[in-house]
C-alpha cells in the first residue's frame, strides 16, 4: 500500500509571477488610456453651463484672500465645498482660464476612482470585481460628471469617498492588537471629511459600511455601529448645511418646490426606475431631461414606488436562496440616490427631477451586481468576449455623448434637439446668443421660453437686457418689473432695474433698488459698484467710496470700481491713490484706454508732460477715437505752443463725439487765440 503525498497548492513559476505583476501595471494603464480616448472630445472642449460660476467668473480663485474666503465665508462660492474649490484655485495658478487642464484633471480623477473601485471590490472578494472599474470608467451616463468642469465636485468627492471606504475596511480588517488599526480609522475619518467638503452627497458612506458588514456577516452589531457614529454626525451636519444653502443661497424654494409628501414619494419612485433604465439602456442621454408631471390622483404613478418597495421586499425574502448581494446592491443604489430623489429641494428640480450626474456614485451598486451576474451566468469562455464587446460599445457611446460638451452653444443646441420642451435650455441659449450679438435669434429663444413657461421670470429679464441695449428704455423697465413681479426677491431684476435708473439719472429709485440688491446678495460686487456710482452722482463721496471699496474687496478684478474710485481720489486731490487705482486697472488690462488716459491726467497735474503724453498715446493706441484722450493730448500740445497740432486733436475728438463739450471749448480757445 503506497502512501499518498499531502496535497499542496501549485506554485507559480517565475514567468507566471512576472506576467501577473505586469498585468497589474498594464491593466490600470489600459483603463486610463481607453478612458482618455473615450473622453477625447471633452478634453478638447471649452467651458459650458455654470463653469463661469465655478471657474472663469469665480473671483475667489484669483488671489490668496480668495482662498481664505473659500474656506471661511458662506456664499463666497456657489456651494460650501471648499476642497473642490481649493483644487480649482490651485489649477487657476497652473492654467488660468484655459479649460483643457481642468478637463484632463476631471478625467484622471474619474480614472483614479474607477481603479480604486477595483481595489475595494477585490479586497471584498466580489466575483467579477475586475469588470466593475471598466463599467464605471466607460459608461456614458457619467459623461455629465466627467466632461463638465462644474462637476469637479462629483469626481473629486467620489475619490475621497472611495479612499475613505478603503481605509475603513483596513481598519475593520485589522486585528484588535494591531498598532496601525486606529491609524486607519483616523485616515478614513480625514478622507471622509475631505469627501464631504468636496460634495455632501458622500454622507451616505457610513450607511454603506454597514451594508458591506451585513453582506459579509449577515448581521450588524453595536460594535459595528459605534465607530461610525462620528461619521453619521459629520454627514448629517454637512448635509444640513448644503440643504440650507440650496434653499437660501442657491434659491431652491418658492412655488416651484411646493410639493406634498405624496408628490415627493412619486418623484422618488419614478426617478429610481429612470436611473435604472439609463444604466441598462443609455439612450437618449440629455443634459436636461423633461420634467414629468406629478399627479397624486393618478393611480398609475404609484406603480413606480410600489414596484421599488416590492422588489426590495422580494430580495429580502429571497436572501437565503440567492444570497444577500442583490439586496445590498439595490439598497446601496437607492440609498446613494436619496439626496437627489426629491425629498430635499435642489435647484435642478425647477426644470427636471433627474440628471445623469446624480447617480455617479449610486451606479456602482448596479455595476457590481451586473459584474457578478456576468461571472455566474455567462459561459466562462465567453466572458472575455462579452466584457470587451460591452466596454467597447460603452466607450463609443461615451465618445459620442462627450461631443455634446464641446462648447456651450453645442450643449444647448443638442439639449434642445433632444428635449424641445426644455424652457431652461431655450432661455440659456438665448442668453448665449445675446453675448454673441445674435439678437433676433436670442429674442426667438426667449419668446419660446415664455411660451413653454409663461411664469418664467428670467426670460423677461433677458428681453429687458436686449431692450436696454437697443435704447428702448421704457420697454426694458417694463420687462424688469415683470420679472420682479413673477419672482419674489429676484436679485438680478432689482440689479438690472436699479442700474437702468442710474443711467437715466433717477438716483433715489436706483439707490433703493440697488440697496435691496446688496441686502439680498451681499457679495454682488457689480451692485456695489453701481450703488457707488449713484452715490457719487448725488455728491455723497464717502458713501460712494465705501461701495467701490466693498466691490473691490469682493472682486479685486472689478475694473469699473477701480476706475471710479480713482476718479474720486483725483477729485479730492489725492493723486497717489488715484494713480494706484488706475495702475491696478492697467495691470489687469494693459489696453484699458480709460485707465491709461486717467494716468496721463495724473502725470499732467504733476507737471510731467512727457509722461502724460505717453499715457495719452497708449490710450489712443487702444482706442484711436477716444475723445477724452484726444482732447488731453491736444491740451499737451497747447502747453507746448503747438496750436495747429492741438486743433487737429480737438477736431478729431469732435468727429468721434460732436457733443464733447471740453474738446469744443478747447478748439474755440485755440481758434480765438489765432
Amino acid at each position: 500500500m503506497t502512501t499518498q503525498a499531502p496535497a499542496t497548492l501549485p506554485q507559480a513559476s517565475p514567468a507566471t509571477g512576472g506576467l501577473l505583476r505586469l498585468s497589474r501595471i498594464v491593466a490600470p494603464l489600459a483603463l486610463i488610456v481607453v478612458t482618455l480616448l473615450a473622453y477625447s472630445p471633452a478634453l478638447r472642449g471649452g467651458w459650458v453651463w455654470d463653469d463661469d460660476y465655478y471657474v472663469t467668473g469665480n473671483v475667489a480663485l484669483r488671489s490668496a484672500s480668495g482662498l481664505w474666503r473659500i474656506w471661511t465665508e458662506i456664499g463666497a462660492v456657489p456651494q460650501y465645498y471648499p476642497v473642490t474649490h481649493t483644487t480649482l484655485w490651485l489649477e487657476w495658478r497652473l492654467w488660468g482660464d484655459q479649460p483643457t487642464g481642468y478637463h484632463v484633471a476631471n478625467v484622471l480623477l474619474h480614472c483614479a476612482s474607477a481603479l480604486l473601485v477595483g481595489v475595494i471590490l477585490r479586497r471584498l472578494a466580489v466575483p467579477g470585481w475586475w469588470l466593475v472599474p471598466w463599467l464605471f470608467a466607460l459608461h456614458p451616463v457619467h459623461v455629465e460628471s466627467v466632461a463638465w468642469v462644474t462637476e469637479r465636485k462629483n469626481v473629486l468627492s467620489a475619490l475621497f469617498y472611495l479612499a475613505s471606504l478603503w481605509a475603513y475596511l483596513r481598519f475593520v480588517g485589522a486585528t484588535q492588537v494591531s498598532p496601525l488599526r486606529w491609524r486607519w480609522y483616523a485616515v478614513s475619518m480625514a478622507l471622509f471629511v475631505c469627501a464631504l467638503l468636496s460634495k455632501s452627497v458622500t454622507s451616505s458612506l457610513p450607511a454603506v459600511v454597514l451594508l458591506v458588514t451585513y453582506w459579509k456577516r449577515g448581521r450588524i452589531t453595536k460594535v459595528d455601529v459605534l465607530p461610525l457614529l462620528p461619521f453619521f454626525a459629520l454627514g448629517l451636519a454637512m448635509g444640513s448645511l448644503t440643504g440650507w444653502m440650496e434653499r437660501h443661497i442657491v434659491g431652491a424654494q418658492g412655488n416651484e418646490f411646493d410639493f406634498t409628501i405624496a408628490d415627493r414619494v412619486l418623484i422618488a419612485g419614478r426617478a429610481v426606475w429612470f436611473y435604472v433604465t439609463k444604466l441598462a439602456w443609455p439612450n437618449p442621454l440629455i443634459f436636461m431631461y423633461p420634467r414629468w408631471r406629478i399627479d397624486d390622483h393618478a393611480p398609475w404613478q404609484y406603480a413606480f414606488p410600489l414596484a421599488g418597495v416590492a422588489l426590495v421586499i422580494a430580495l429580502w425574502l429571497l436572501r437565503r436562496r440567492i444570497g444577500r448581494g442583490a439586496l445590498v446592491a439595490a439598497l446601496f443604489f437607492v440609498g446613494s440616490l436619496v439626496p437627489a430623489l426629491g425629498f430635499v429641494n435642489v435647484l435642478p428640480m425647477r426644470y427636471s427631477f433627474v440628471a445623469d450626474h446624480f447617480q455617479y456614485l449610486a451606479s456602482l451598486g448596479l455595476f457590481t451586481l451586473f459584474a457578478v451576474a456576468v461571472v455566474r451566468f455567462v459561459p466562462r469562455g465567453m466572458i472575455p468576449h462579452v466584457s470587451v464587446a460591452l466596454c467597447l460599445a460603452l466607450a463609443i457611446i461615451t465618445w459620442r455623448h462627450a461631443r455634446d460638451f464641446s462648447d456651450l452653444e453645442t450643449l444647448w443646441q443638442r439639449t434642445i434637439a433632444k428635449n424641445p420642451s426644455s424652457w431652461m435650455a431655450h432661455n440659456n441659449y438665448g442668453v448665449l446668443l445675446i453675448s454673441k450679438g445674435r439678437i433676433p435669434e436670442a429674442i426667438h429663444e426667449l419668446e419660446t421660453t415664455m411660451s413653454l413657461k409663461p411664469d418664467h421670470a428670467e426670460s423677461r429679464l433677458n428681453l429687458g437686457v436686449i431692450a436696454q441695449h437697443q435704447g428702448k428704455l421704457d420697454e426694458a423697465e417694463r420687462r424688469f418689473r415683470e420679472a420682479m413681479s413673477l419672482r419674489d426677491g429676484y436679485v438680478d431684476a432689482y440689479y438690472n432695474l436699479g442700474s437702468l435708473y442710474v443711467d437715466e439719472g433717477r438716483l433715489p429709485e436706483a439707490i433703493e433698488l440697488l440697496q435691496q440688491t446688496v441686502n439680498l446678495a451681499p457679495n454682488h460686487h457689480a451692485a456695489h459698484t453701481n450703488l457707488g456710482m449713484a452715490f457719487a452722482r448725488q455728491g455723497r463721496t464717502a458713501d460712494a467710496m465705501k461701495q467701490y471699496q466693498t466691490a473691490i474687496r469682493l472682486n479685486p478684478d472689478a475694473t469699473l470700481a477701480h476706475v471710479n474710485l480713482g476718479a474720486l481720489y483725483l477729485e479730492g486731490g489725492d493723486l497717489d491713490r488715484a494713480a494706484a487705482e488706475w495702475t491696478e486697472v492697467v495691470r489687469l488690462d494693459p489696453n484699458d484706454a480709460m485707465a491709461l488716459n486717467n494716468l496721463g491726467i495724473v502725470q499732467a497735474q504733476r507737471g510731467r508732460l512727457d509722461e502724460a503724453e505717453q499715457y495719452f498715446r497708449r490710450s489712443l493706441a487702444s482706442d484711436p477715437n477716444y475723445p477724452d484722450a484726444l482732447t488731453n493730448l491736444g491740451i499737451i500740445y497747447m502747453k507746448r505752443g503747438d496750436a495747429a497740432a492741438a486743433a487737429n486733436q480737438f477736431r478729431h475728438a469732435l468727429r468721434g463725439d460732436p457733443k464733447h463739450a471740453r474738446a469744443r471749448a478747447m478748439l474755440e480757445q485755440v481758434e480765438n487765440a489765432r
